[in-house]
């Protein structure tokens, strides 16, 4: 009898394939991640300090190829070769549609490391080392990105309206689902329809129809490409309560009491990990936290800044 005959009873076949992708894309991420620093979307060569901890972004798209170039042989010699030791029930078709999507996984779940890469660069030019990083929900996630990756650059966190836990699954899908309508349809409707009402307090939906109209507009003019993407990022994003939990340095962390996107329970979480935390919540306030209160935001942020230079 063939292997595949008895595929059914064995791990032998699977262990084979995954031995084999594995090795291929040891092989490649080197390749990969020289091909990628050339564009300039791999890890920074000097962040990779013993208290950083970037993410080998080549990786992923490697072992995608490496998967794929031992699969994709299996599958068109399957019906031929009794030595092909997996049966595939799937064509290139789906194997190809499999590694493209890894792919795109891969580039879009960097995409906050790109960002706090980014920042770091623009810091190199500017000639300045250690920072205080503040930034408002998913520029809250770029800081939490930067810590992870630059974290002896961090002399003080600020994070607004934002959170360190992931995507649920279900919250996952969901922006993936918006990503998907909005590029086939290329139109930010369901931004409009479903996040936008979210993005500010009722307190100020109430009382403040211009602040409404402002974010709306905002919401409305971004590309949406850009949009999707974003969504995607997101939804890719991974916990950050580790990084929270290894920073040594003040923080602050504001949060509007009417917030529904990342609640006052997301920010006391992080409060929690963090070593020396202060939490500000903010009443009659949402999810835009400087655009509905910038006089409470920068008053806060004033005082943490005398406090992390005392």
């Amino acid at each position: 009898m063939t292997l595949i005959e008895h595929a059914d009873r064995s791990y032998f076949p699977i262990i084979v394939v995954f031995a084999l992708a594995g090795l291929i894309a040891f092989g490649l991420t080197p390749l990969v991640r020289r091909t990628m620093k050339r564009y300039g979307i791999v890890d920074r060569p000097d962040a990779r300090r013993v208290n950083t901890r970037p993410i080998p972004r080549g990786g992923g798209i490697a072992i995608a190829v490496g998967f794929l170039a031992v699969a994709m042989p299996f599958t068109l010699l399957n019906e031929s070769a009794d030595w092909v030791p997996m049966p595939l029930n799937i064509t290139p078709g789906d194997l190809f549609a499999l590694f493209a999507g890894g792919a795109a996984a891969a580039a879009i779940g960097v995409l906050d490391d790109l960002y706090a890469d980014a920042v770091a660069d623009e810091l190199d030019q500017l000639q300045v080392g250690r920072v205080v990083l503040g930034g408002t929900s998913m520029g809250g996630y770029v800081a939490m990105a930067f810590a992870r990756r630059h974290r002896d650059r961090v002399a003080g966190l600020a994070l607004i309206d934002t959170k360190a836990s992931a995507d649920t699954p279900d919250a996952a899908q969901g922006r993936r689902a918006m990503a998907a309508e909005m590029l086939r349809e290329q139109t930010n409707a369901p931004l409009l329809d479903v996040i936008a009402p979210k993005l500010l307090g009722e307190t100020t939906a109430r009382e403040r129809p211009e602040v409404v109209e402002q974010v709306r507009g905002w919401v409305n003019d971004a590309p949406p490409a850009s949009a999707a993407f974003a969504q995607q990022a997101m939804a890719a994003r991974p916990d950050s309560f580790d990084t929270l939990r290894d920073l040594d340095v003040p923080s602050l962390i504001v949060v509007g009491a009417e917030d529904v996107l990342t609640p006052p329970a997301e920010s006391q979480a992080m409060a929690e990990v963090l070593s020396d935390a202060e939490l500000r919540q903010l009443e009659g306030v949402g999810h835009l936290s400087p655009v509905e209160a910038p006089a409470e935001v920068a008053s806060a942020l004033d005082e943490f800044m005398s406090r992390v230079d005392g």
